[in-house]
C-alpha cells in the first residue's frame, strides 16, 4: 500500500543521503487522537480542555469569529444582520481573520508560533523542496485549504514521471530530426544531395545565382512584390516541427491518456485517506448549519428537529416558504417572457425591412 512505498522510499533516501531524509520538514507530527463533535457540556472529556487559549486550533477560532460576526445585529432594526452586509453596502472595506504572531521568529523564543514554524519550514524559499506540513497547514488554515495544497503536491509529485517521459521524447524527437528526420522534413532537407542529372544545370537560381539543379524553384506566393523562393528554405522549420511531430510524440499522448486516468484513481484513494485522518467522511452530515441570516432571521419563531442531524433549527412555516418560491418564480417568468418577446419582435423586424427593401 502507499504508506509501505513511503516508508521504503524514505529508507533508500537515508541510505543514499547518509542517515537522513533532507526532504522532510522540522515540524513534529501531529498526534493521531480521536476526535468528535465538541459540545461544552462534555467539554471535560476533551484533551486540553483547561486551556481554552490554546484548545481551539487557529482556523476553528477563525469560524468561530465569523460565525459570531455573521450572527450579530446593528442597529434599532432586527432585519440589519451580520458583517456580510456590512460589507455589502460598503461600510467596511474588507474583513478577514489576523495572523497569530509574526511570521519570522527565533525557534524556541517565545515569539515562535505555528505561522513563524510554517513559514520557516513550508512557506520560505529554501524550503521548496520539503514535504508539506499537512496537519500544520490544517491546523493553521482549516481542513479546505489543506486539502487544496494536498492535491497540489500530490499532483507535482506525480507529474515527475511524464516530465521525465516528455524529456526522453523531446531529445528523440531532436535527435530524429537533425539525423535525417522524417516525412516532408525529410524530402526537403535533403534536397540538396539530389542527383544534379534530374534537373538542367544550367539554369541559375533568380535568388543568388546558384545552380537550380541543386534545389527546386518555387514560384511567387503573392502577385506583386514576391520574389521566387527555393523549396529547401523551408527545412529548418519543417525539421523544428518534426521534433514536435513524429512517432514517438504519438507513443507520448497514449501515455499521457494512461497517466491522467492513473492519476485521478490514485488521487480518490489519497483523499480518502486524508478525510478519514482528518474526521472529514461524514462533514457535511454533522457540520453544516444553517446560514447565520437565516438563523437569526427565525430565531423567535419555532424550532423543529433537523430530520438528519437531530438537533433543533428554526423552522420556517410553508406559508412563508411557497409565498417566497412564488415571488422567485414570477420574477424568473417574467424575464423569461422578456427575452421570448424581444426575440420575436427582432425576426418580425427583420422580416418587415426583408420585404420593404426586396419589393
Amino acid at each position: 500500500n502507499e504508506t509501505t512505498l513511503q516508508s521504503t522510499e524514505d529508507k533508500c533516501i537515508k541510505k543514499v543521503c547518509c542517515g537522513r531524509n533532507p526532504f522532510t520538514n522540522g515540524l513534529d507530527d501531529m498526534p493521531d487522537e480521536y476526535t468528535a463533535i465538541f459540545q461544552r457540556s462534555k467539554g471535560s472529556s476533551f484533551i486540553g480542555w483547561e486551556n481554552p487559549d490554546t484548545f481551539f486550533t487557529e482556523a476553528q477560532r477563525s469560524r468561530i469569529c465569523h460565525e459570531m460576526l455573521a450572527k450579530a445585529t446593528y442597529g434599532s432594526d432586527t432585519t440589519k444582520i451580520g458583517i456580510e452586509r456590512l460589507l455589502g453596502n460598503k461600510t467596511y472595506d474588507a474583513a478577514f481573520p489576523l495572523h497569530s504572531g509574526p511570521h519570522i521568529a527565533e525557534p524556541g523564543t517565545r515569539a515562535e508560533n505555528e505561522r513563524s514554524a510554517l513559514y520557516r519550514e513550508w512557506g520560505a524559499w529554501g524550503a521548496w523542496y520539503k514535504d508539506q506540513p499537512l496537519d500544520h497547514i490544517r491546523t493553521y488554515f482549516g481542513e479546505k485549504i489543506a486539502i487544496y495544497f494536498a492535491w497540489l503536491g500530490y499532483y507535482t509529485h506525480m507529474l515527475f514521471l511524464p516530465s521525465a517521459v516528455g524529456l526522453l521524447i523531446f531529445i528523440i524527437g531532436v535527435l530524429v530530426a537533425y539525423t535525417g528526420g522524417t516525412g516532408t522534413a525529410k524530402e526537403l532537407c535533403t534536397l540538396a544531395d539530389l542527383e544534379g542529372a534530374k534537373f538542367d544545370c544550367n539554369v541559375t537560381s533568380a535568388l543568388d545565382g546558384r545552380l537550380a539543379c541543386r534545389d527546386v524553384l518555387m514560384c511567387p506566393l503573392c502577385s506583386t512584390n514576391c520574389d521566387y523562393w527555393l523549396l529547401s528554405s523551408g527545412c529548418e522549420a519543417n525539421r523544428a516541427g518534426s521534433i514536435f511531430d513524429n512517432g514517438a510524440t504519438v507513443f507520448f499522448a497514449c501515455f499521457m491518456a494512461l497517466w491522467a486516468t492513473f492519476f485521478l484513481e490514485f488521487w480518490k484513494r489519497r483523499q480518502s485517506e486524508i478525510a478519514f485522518d482528518w474526521d472529514l467522511t461524514d462533514f457535511e452530515e454533522e457540520e453544516e448549519r444553517p446560514r447565520a441570516e437565516f438563523e437569526v432571521k427565525l430565531k423567535h419563531k419555532k424550532k423543529r428537529p433537523n430530520p438528519v442531524t437531530g438537533i433543533d433549527e428554526p423552522y420556517q412555516d410553508s406559508h412563508h416558504y411557497y409565498s417566497k418560491i412564488m415571488a422567485a418564480l414570477s420574477v424568473v417568468l417574467f424575464f423569461v417572457f422578456m427575452v421570448i418577446g424581444v426575440l420575436f419582435s427582432i425576426i418580425i423586424y427583420r422580416l418587415a425591412v426583408g420585404e420593404l427593401l426586396f419589393k
